[in-house]
C-alpha cells in the first residue's frame, strides 16, 4: 500500500481531498452534519407573519368563498393546503410569533437536510459544494423572517425531488400535488418531472402517484369546492394575474408599461417554451426521443421487459436531480416577476447547476455571489436587476455550452449507457428479436454437440470420497444431476454440460472450441456458483476493449459487477470483478488481501499467452495464484490443449479438466476471387473437402465475358453471375482492388450475405477502401456512368445510425463532436459501411461495435485486431490479402491466424452456415491454399521471458516470506515444463537415429583410406602453404576483411576475417613464423579455454584472436567491407551474417583460393618446387571424391548441413558410396541437432539470465549485496508499464524534479509504445535538454547490461531510439490545454494510437505516483499527481459506451 503524506500539513491536504472527491458520501453526510448544526446556531430571529393569519382566520369562522378571505396584503390567492398548513400553525402556536419561529427554523433545518441528501445521493459533486447552501441571509429572512407559505411547498417539492431519485414514483407526484397546493409556483418543476417520469416509470405506476395525488387535492379544497367551486378555482390557481412592478427583483431596467404590456408576457412565455423544447431535444431524451419515452410509457413498444430499460439505465440520481433542477430555473429565468420571497424557489438548486458545470471555479463563485448580493438589495434597481438577468443567463449558457466533463460524472456513464439502450430499441424494431408473447427468442441446440474430454491428474492422486458420484459423476465421467446455479431457456451443448460438471466438482477446466459455440456460457456458471456461494470472483481478459464488453454483459446478468482496467475502476469491491491479466499480476505481487477471497479465476482468450510481448504475464498468474482458488481457462481449439491442463496439475497440485469441442456451430464454406478474374470459386465445402479442380479453373481464369458462382449445392457446378452496369464486351484492363472489392461487395448484397468483415492488414488500406466504397471523391465523369456509391441500409436504419450516432457522441465535449475523423465516420455509417482499426478513436471504434451487432454496419472494413476477443461474428468474412507484413517481413497467412479470423463468419442461430472469400493473386500455390484452409491451429507455446518489474517484486516477495521467488517461477513455466515433456521423446528418438546410422558405418579399410587421403592432402597443403605464406609473397593479400581459414595443431577454426597484420618488434622481415594475424573467428569461452565453433551455436560469438602467418591454411580470393567500429555488438553480427551467407554459396561450404602462381609473388627460384608440389597434389586428386566425402561427413556430423551441399555431391558422384555416406551424414547430423535441443534447457538459460540481470540491478542500485531491494529498487518494483530501470534513473538523478507537470508529462511519453511518425516534434529547449538526458541514461544502461553478459534484444541504437520523442509535442500540448483537434494537427500518428498513448500514459504516471510515495518523495508524488490530471480530460478519457 502506499504510504501516505507525512508533510507538515498532509491531514489538510487529505482533509481537502476527501471534501473535494464526488464519491465520498461518508465525507458529504459528516459535513452536513457539521452545517446543519451551526445553521441551527445562528439562524435569524426576526417574524411577520400576520397576513397570513387574518387569511385563515376567515376560513376558521366558516368563510369558503375565496374572494372573501382577505389579510393586510391583499385577498387570499393561494390554493387549499396553504390554508390548512397555515390554520395548523394557528392552532399550534396560538398564534403567537417565536413559537412559529421555531418550527419554520425547523422547517428549514429540515429543508437544508433534505437538499444535502439530493446532493450526496447525486454522487457528482464535491462534499465543499454543500457549505454553498449555508450562506445565503435572504433565504434566513424567508424562512424565519416573513415565515413565507413558500419554504412548505419547496420543502414538499424537495422530499419529492428526493423520493424521485429513489425511484418512488408515486409517493413523489403525490408530495408534488402537496407543495402545488401550497402555491403554484411548484408548476415550474412540472416539465423535468415530466421528462423523467417518462423516462424511469409507466402509465401505471404514474397512475398511482396521479390519482392520489388528485384525490389529496380535491380532499384539501373539499369545504371550497363544495360551496363555492368556480371563486375557489379562479382564485387559487389564477394564471393571468400580474405582480406590481414596485416589488420586481428581476426586470427594474424596462419601464413599467413595457413590463405590464401583454406582448412582453407572450414573449417571455415563448422564450420560457422554446427553452423547455431545447432540453426535451438535446438533454432530457438523450439516447431516445419523446416519441419513443411516450410509446414505452403507454407501452406502445411491449419491450417493458427488457432489463436495462431506457429510463432505468439513463436517468441516474444526478440525471434526475440536475433534470428537476434545470427545468424549474428556465421558468426562473423567463419569470415576468420575482418577489423577494421567490428566491427560496430557486436557491438551493444554484450551487447544483454551477457545479454541474466545466467553468472555472472562481467564475462560478462570482455567479453565486453575485445572485445572493442581488437578491439582499432592497428595493431593488435598474442594475441589481440587469446584474441578477445577467448572471442568471450566465448560468444557463454555461449549463449547456460547457457541460461538466462527462468522464468524471455518473452521468457521462449514464449517456453512454443511454446510447446502448438506444442501440437496444432499435434492434427491437428492426430485428424482431422477440415472440409473440415479448419474450427473447433462445438459441436451442437441436442435436447433441460433440465433444472430447479428458482430465490432467497429479501422480497418485485419487478422487475425494466427499463427492457423490450419483450426482458429480466420476473424475473421467463428470455428470452434475444437483440443482444448478444458473439455469439457461435453451438446451446446453455437450461440452458446456461436461465444462459446467466439472466446476460443480470444483475443479479447474479448460474450454476449447471455436468462436460463437458458447464459451461464456461455462464463464456465467463459475461466476453464478461463486455468487451463491457468497464468494468472489475474477473474470480477466487480454483486452481492455474485451473488459469493457465483458463488464457490460456480466452487469446486464448479474449486477453488482465490478471493472479494473488501470485507467478505469469501478465498484471494485463487488464480488465479481472484471479486470486485466496486468492488474490481477499487479495485485498478487503486492500481495492484495481481497485474493484471499477469491474462489474462481476466469482467464478468457487464454491463447493469449502465446504473445510475445505480454504473454508471460499469463504465465506468471497462472504459476502465482493460491492452490485454492480454481480457474476457468477459455480458448480457441488448441492442439495441445492436454499439455497446457498438465501444467496446470503439476502448478497446483489438483486435476484440471481439458474440454474440447470442435464442432462449429455454424458450418463454413471457402472461395476464391481471383483479382482480375471473372467470379467466386468453391475452395472447400461445408464438409472441408478441399476443391482441387476448382482451384486449378481459378488459376487458369474464366473468359471475361464468362464470371461464374461455384455454389456449394452444386458440387462445382458453373452457376453465370450477372455483369456489373457498364461492362463493356471488348478487352478490358485488370480492375484494381478497390474496383474488385467493390465488385465483390456487390455480389454479397445481390446474394444476401451480410453483415459482412472485410479483413485488411493496414489500417490506411482499411479506410481507403472503405471510403472508395461509401464515400467516392470523385465526380462522375459522364451522367450515364453507374453511382459508385454502395447503400446498404434503408432510410429506417439510416435514422437509427444518425439517433445512435448522436447519443453516443453526447459523452462528448461539442466541440470534440466536429473533429473530421468523427464527420467523415458518419457519411459511411449511414450507408451500412464502417471501419475498424487500433488507430480510431475507442468511442468511435465503439459506435461501430455497437451498430455491427444491431446490423446497422453490414460492410465493416477491419485489421486482425477485430477477430482477437471481440465476440462480434457476421454472415460472411473477405480477405483482401492473404499475405501480412508481421514486422519483419511479408509472409503467408498461418493457418492459425487464418481460422482465428475465418472464425468470425456464421452466426449461431442465425445463419445455416458462413462464407469466407479470399482474394487471391497469381502467387498463390495449391500447396499453400490447402494448408492454410485445412491447416490446424497454432499451438500453445510458451512466450515466457523475464523483466526487472517482476525480478524485483519476486525478490521482494521473498523476503516477506513468499515461496514463489524468481527461481520457483522460472522452474514452473510453461516453457520449462513443454521442455521436460518433450526430452524423453526427444532423446528416444536420438537413440533410434543413431542405431539406423550404425548400420550405414563404413568398413575398416574404407575408413583407413579415408585417413590415409587426409594425411596426403594435408601434407601437401602444408607444403605448399610453406612456400605462400612467405611474406614477400603474400603481405600484399594479407589486407584487413580478406578471408581466410585457420588451421592450428589438429583443430580447425575454420574461416575468418582478416583484421590486421602485424609483426613482432626486432624480428626477420622474411620469416614468416614473426608475423601475427589479428583474425576474427567464430569462437565460444569456456571458463579459461577458447575453442572453435559453429556460426549456428548459441554460444557462438564473434572473437578477435591472434594467430601466428604458419597457422593460416587458406587464403581465400574473397574479401568483405569491415563496419567501422568492431567492437559494437552489431557490427560483429554482420560480419557473422556476412560469413554465413558466402559459405552457404559454394559446396561443401569451401570458399574458393587464390591462384597460388598468379596471385602470389612467388620467387623465381620457388616458382618450380612449387610447381611441382601443384602436380603432386593433383595426383593426389584422382582420390578427391573419397575425400571430399569424408569432408562432407564431417561436417555433416556437425550441424554445418545445407542442401546445396547435397546437390553438388548428387550431381557428381550419382548414386555410389556417396550416397550411403550422405545417408549416414545427414542421420548423425538430425541426432546431433536433436541432442543439441536437448541440452539447451529453458531452465539453464533462465537461471544464467537471472543471474546477470541480478548484476545489472546491483551495479544500477535496485538491490545490495545480500540480495536486499534498496529504496531505489522498491520504486522500480511499482512500474509495469514502461522501462522501470530508466524511469527509476531519471527519477533518482533528478530530472523529473526539474520539470514543471506539462514537461513531465511530455518526456515521459517517450516510454509509450507508439506507432511511427514521419514527422519531428517542436521542443521547448528544457524539453530537448531533458529528452538528450534521458538517451545519456538508455546508453548508460544499455553499457552496464553488456558489461554483465546480459545479452540484449535490441543492439545499442535500437534500444535507445525505442524511447521515440514522436508524441512528445503532441502531450505537452495536450496537457497544456490545447483543444484535441490542434493536438492531431501537430503529427501524423492516428487519432486512437494518441488516445490510447494518453492513457497509458495516466497509468505510467499513476505508477509513478505510488513510486515516488514509496521512496518518501512527497513534492516529486505531488507533481506527479498534477501532471496525470493534466492529461485526463476530454475526449481521451471519455466514458466508454460499454460501461
Amino acid at each position: 500500500m502506499a504510504k501516505k503524506s507525512k508533510g507538515k500539513h498532509g491531514w489538510l491536504d487529505r482533509t481537502v481531498e476527501e471534501l473535494t472527491n464526488s464519491k465520498n458520501t461518508k465525507a458529504a453526510w459528516a459535513l452536513a452534519s457539521i452545517l446543519l448544526l451551526g445553521e441551527a446556531v445562528l439562524l435569524d430571529t426576526e417574524i411577520d407573519w400576520v397576513a397570513y393569519m387574518q387569511e385563515v382566520e376567515g376560513y376558521e369562522q366558516g368563510e369558503t368563498d375565496y374572494t372573501k378571505l382577505r389579510g393586510d396584503t391583499g385577498p387570499l390567492v393561494y390554493p387549499a393546503g396553504f390554508v390548512h398548513i397555515f390554520l395548523w400553525l394557528k392552532n399550534v402556536t396560538g398564534g403567537e410569533i417565536f413559537p412559529a419561529q421555531i418550527i419554520f427554523g425547523i422547517l428549514y433545518l429540515l429543508t437544508q437536510l433534505v437538499v444535502m441528501a439530493i446532493y450526496i445521493q447525486s454522487k457528482s459533486l464535491p462534499p465543499l459544494g454543500l457549505v454553498l447552501l449555508c450562506l445565503s441571509r435572504r433565504l434566513h429572512s424567508i424562512f424565519v423572517l416573513r415565515l413565507f407559505n413558500d419554504c412548505w411547498a419547496m420543502f414538499f417539492a424537495y422530499l419529492g425531488v428526493f423520493l424521485l431519485q429513489c425511484r418512488r414514483v408515486p409517493a413523489a407526484i403525490f408530495l408534488f400535488s402537496v407543495a402545488v397546493s401550497i402555491k403554484m409556483n411548484v408548476l415550474l418543476f412540472a416539465p423535468g418531472v415530466l421528462a423523467v417520469v417518462l423516462r424511469i416509470s409507466d402509465i401505471k405506476e404514474t397512475a398511482k402517484g396521479v390519482v392520489a395525488g388528485v384525490m389529496f387535492q380535491i380532499a384539501v379544497a373539499l369545504p371550497f369546492l363544495w360551496h363555492h367551486p368556480w371563486s375557489y378555482v379562479t382564485k387559487a390557481f389564477e394564471f393571468s394575474r400580474v405582480f406590481m412592478y414596485t416589488w420586481t427583483v428581476n426586470w427594474k431596467f424596462i419601464p413599467e408599461e413595457w413590463f405590464l404590456s401583454k406582448q412582453f408576457s407572450i414573449f417571455l412565455l415563448m422564450v420560457h417554451l422554446r427553452l423547455l423544447w431545447a432540453l426535451v431535444q438535446y438533454r432530457w431524451f438523450v439516447g431516445t426521443s419523446l416519441h419513443s419515452a411516450v410509446r414505452k410509457f403507454f407501452f406502445i413498444d411491449g419491450d417493458d421487459n427488457d432489463d436495462g430499460a431506457q429510463g432505468s439505465v439513463f436517468v441516474n440520481k444526478d440525471a434526475i436531480a440536475s433534470t428537476v433542477f434545470i427545468s424549474n430555473f428556465v421558468g426562473i429565468l423567463s419569470a415576468r416577476s420575482l418577489h423577494y420571497q421567490f428566491y427560496s424557489w430557486y436557491f438551493h438548486t444554484i450551487p447544483f447547476l454551477l457545479l454541474r458545470t466545466s467553468i472555472s471555479f472562481p467564475l462560478k463563485l462570482l455567479l453565486f455571489c453575485g445572485i445572493e448580493i442581488v437578491w439582499n438589495i432592497f428595493p431593488s434597481t435598474a442594475i441589481s436587476s440587469g446584474v441578477l438577468l445577467m448572471s442568471h443567463v450566465s448560468m444557463m449558457y454555461s449549463y449547456w455550452k460547457y457541460p461538466a466533463p462527462m468522464e468524471e460524472t455518473e452521468e457521462g456513464l449514464a449517456l453512454a449507457a443511454a446510447a446502448r439502450e438506444k442501440i437496444r430499441s432499435n434492434k427491437r424494431q428492426l430485428d424482431g428479436q422477440m415472440d409473440e408473447n415479448g419474450v427473447k427468442k433462445a438459441l436451442v441446440s437441436a442435436t447433441p454437440t460433440p465433444c472430447r474430454h479428458m482430465v490432467a491428474t497429479p501422480k497418485n492422486w485419487s478422487e475425494s470420497t466427499d463427492l457423490d458420484s450419483a450426482i458429480h459423476g466420476t473424475l473421467e465421467q463428470p455428470a452434475w444431476s444437483g440443482p444448478m446455479a444458473k439455469s439457461y431457456p435453451f438446451t446446453l451443448d455437450t461440452f458446456q454440460s461436461t465444462s459446467i460438471s466439472c466446476i460443480e466438482r470444483n475443479e479447474s477446466v479448460l474450454v476449447a472450441a471455436h468462436t460463437s459455440a458458447g464459451k461464456t456460457v461455462v464463464a456465467e456458471y463459475a461466476i453464478a456458483k461463486s455468487l451463491n456461494n457468497k464468494q468472489r470472483v475474477v473474470y480477466t481478459s487480454p483486452l481492455k476493449a474485451l473488459s469493457n464488453q465483458k463488464f457490460r454483459e456480466l452487469s446486464e446478468e448479474f449486477g453488482s459487477v465490478g471493472l479494473m482496467t488501470g485507467d478505469v475502476t469501478l465498484n471494485e469491491n463487488a464480488q465479481c470483478v472484471v479486470m486485466t491479466t496486468e492488474i490481477l499480476r499487479s495485485m498478487i505481487y503486492r500481495g492484495a488481501d481481497v485474493l484471499r477471497e477469491v474462489a474462481w479465476v476466469i482467464f478468457d482468450e487464454v491463447h493469449y499467452m502465446q504473445d510475445r510481448e505480454r504473454g508471460v504475464v499469463w504465465e506468471e498468474v497462472i504459476i502465482s495464484l493460491s492452490h485454492a482458488t480454481r480457474m476457468v481457462f477459455l480458448s480457441a481449439t488448441l492442439p495441445n490443449c492436454f499439455q497446457f491442463g498438465e501444467w496446470v496439475t503439476s502448478l497446483h497440485g489438483s486435476p484440471c479438466h481439458v474440454v474440447i469441442t470442435d464442432y462449429r456451430p455454424t458450418p463454413l464454406v471457402h472461395y476464391g476471387f481471383p483479382v482480375g478474374g471473372s467470379g467466386l470459386y468453391l475452395l472447400a465445402d461445408s464438409r472441408s473437402k478441399f476443391k482441387e479442380e476448382n482451384f486449378d479453373k481459378m488459376k487458369m481464369d474464366f473468359p471475361k465475358d464468362s464470371p461464374i458462382w461455384l455454389d456449394d449445392s452444386s458440387d462445382g457446378q458453373v452457376a453465370p453471375l450477372e455483369k456489373s452496369k457498364g461492362t463493356k464486351e471488348h478487352k478490358m484492363q485488370a480492375p484494381s482492388i478497390e474496383k474488385e472489392l467493390r465488385r465483390l461487395i456487390l455480389v454479397l448484397k445481390n446474394r444476401e450475405l451480410y453483415p459482412c468483415i472485410v479483413f485488411s492488414f493496414s489500417r490506411r488500406e482499411c479506410e481507403a477502401y472503405a471510403q472508395f466504397i461509401a464515400c467516392p471523391q470523385k465526380k462522375k465523369q459522364k451522367s450515364d456512368e453507374p453511382d459508385d456509391l454502395i447503400d446498404l441500409n434503408s432510410e429506417e436504419e439510416k435514422a437509427a445510425v444518425q439517433s445512435i450516432f448522436d447519443a453516443a457522441l453526447q459523452c462528448l465535449d461539442e466541440q470534440d463532436r466536429n473533429l473530421p475523423c468523427i464527420e467523415s465516420m458518419l457519411p459511411m455509417l449511414l450507408r451500412g459501411v464502417g471501419v475498424h482499426h487500433s488507430g480510431l478513436l475507442p468511442i468511435l471504434k465503439e459506435i461501430v461495435e455497437l451498430l455491427f451487432q444491431e446490423n446497422l454496419v453490414k460492410c465493416l472494413f477491419s485489421t486482425e485486431t477485430f477477430a482477437m476477443g471481440l465476440n462480434m461474428p457476421a454472415k460472411t468474412v473477405v480477405f483482401t490479402s492473404l499475405t501480412k507484413w508481421d514486422g519483419q517481413m511479408t509472409r503467408p497467412l498461418s493457418s492459425g491466424e487464418y481460422i482465428q479470423m475465418s472464425g468470425r463468419a456464421g452466426r449461431r442461430g442465425k445463419d445455416d452456415r458462413g462464407f469466407t472469400m479470399l482474394m487471391i493473386d497469381q502467387n498463390l500455390t495449391k500447396a499453400d491454399c490447402k494448408e492454410m484452409l485445412k491447416g490446424e491451429a497454432s499451438r500453445l507455446n510458451s512466450s515466457f521471458k523475464l523483466s526487472y518489474y517482476t525480478l524485483l517484486n519476486l525478490i521482494r516477495s521473498r523476503s516477506l516470506g513468499r515461496k514463489d521467488d524468481m527461481e520457483y517461477v522460472i522452474s514452473k513455466s510453461f516453457q520449462q515444463f513443454q521442455h521436460e515433456q518433450a526430452v524423453p521423446n526427444i532423446q528416444s528418438e536420438v537413440d533410434s537415429i543413431r542405431e539406423k546410422a550404425k548400420a550405414l558405418t563404413l568398413s575398416q579399410e574404407e575408413i583407413e583410406e579415408f585417413n590415409e587421403s587426409q594425411r596426403l592432402f594435408r601434407e601437401v597443403q602444408k607444403r605448399k602453404m610453406g612456400h605462400l605464406l612467405n611474406p614477400n609473397a603474400c603481405l600484399h593479400l594479407l589486407r584487413p576483411g580478406r578471408i581466410v581459414r585457420v588451421y592450428a595443431g589438429d583443430t580447425d577454426w575454420h574461416y575468418g576475417v582478416l583484421l590486421r597484420l602485424r609483426r613482432i618488434e626486432d624480428s626477420q622481415i622474411s620469416d614468416p613464423k614473426n608475423y601475427v594475424a589479428d583474425v576474427m573467428l567464430s569462437c565460444a569461452i569456456d571458463g579459461n579455454s577458447t575453442f572453435p565453433c559453429s556460426f549456428e551455436d548459441t554460444r557462438s560469438s564473434m572473437l578477435v584472436v591472434p594467430v601466428p602467418l604458419p597457422s593460416i591454411s587458406e587464403i581465400s580470393c574473397l574479401r568483405i567491407t569491415l563496419p567501422s567500429n568492431l567492437k559494437d555488438i552489431k557490427a560483429k553480427k554482420s560480419v557473422k551474417n556476412t560469413l554465413k551467407s558466402l559459405m552457404s554459396k559454394y559446396p561443401a561450404q569451401k570458399l574458393p583460393q587464390l591462384d597460388p602462381l598468379a596471385d602470389f609473388n612467388v620467387v623465381e627460384r620457388d616458382t618450380k618446387e612449387l610447381e611441382k608440389i601443384l602436380d603432386e597434389e593433383k595426383q593426389v586428386a584422382s582420390r578427391i571424391e573419397i575425400l571430399e566425402v569424408w569432408q562432407v561427413i564431417l561436417f555433416l556430423m556437425s550441424d554445418r548441413y545445407t542442401d546445396n551441399l547435397f546437390q553438388h555431391l548428387q550431381e557428381k558422384y550419382g548414386q555410389g558410396l556417396s550416397v550411403q555416406l550422405r545417408e549416414a551424414a545427414q542421420l548423425q547430423n538430425i541426432a546431433s541437432k536433436k541432442e543439441l535441443e536437448i541440452s539447451r534447457s529453458p531452465l539453464k538459460k533462465f537461471e544464467e539470465e537471472f543471474k546477470q540481470r541480478k548484476d545489472v540491478l546491483r551495479k544500477l542500485g535496485h538491490i545490495d549485496e545480500d540480495d536486499t531491494v534498496t529504496l531505489k529498487g522498491r520504486a522500480a518494483s511499482q512500474i509495469d508499464t514502461g522501462d522501470e530501470l530508466l524511469i527509476t534513473e531519471l527519477m533518482f538523478d533528478g530530472t523529473f524534479g526539474s520539470l514543471d507537470e506539462h514537461e513531465l508529462a511530455s518526456l515521459l511519453s517517450c516510454m509509450v509504445p507508439v506507432e511511427n511518425s514521419q514527422g519531428s516534434p517542436k521542443l521547448p529547449l528544457r524539453l530537448s535538454n531533458a529528452l538528450v538526458r534521458l538517451r545519456q541514461v538508455a546508453d548508460h544502461i544499455f553499457n552496464v547490461s553488456t558489461e554483465c553478459k546480459l545479452e540484449m534484444e535490441l543492439d545499442k541504437d535500437k534500444y535507445v531510439d525505442q524511447f521515440r520523442p514522436t508524441l512528445m509535442e503532441v502531450v505537452y500540448l495536450w496537457s497544456k490545454g490545447m483543444p484535441f483537434q490542434t493536438v492531431c494537427d501537430a503529427t501524423d500518428v492516428f487519432e486512437g494510437s494518441i488516445v490510447r498513448a494518453l492513457r497509458r500514459l495516466y497509468e505510467l504516471m499513476d505508477s509513478l505516483d505510488l513510486a515516488a510515495q514509496v521512496v518518501g518523495d512527497t513534492g516529486l508524488s505531488e507533481r506527479f499527481r498534477k501532471s496525470k490530471e493534466s492529461i485526463r480530460k476530454g475526449l481521451p478519457f471519455a466514458a466508454s459506451l460499454y460501461i
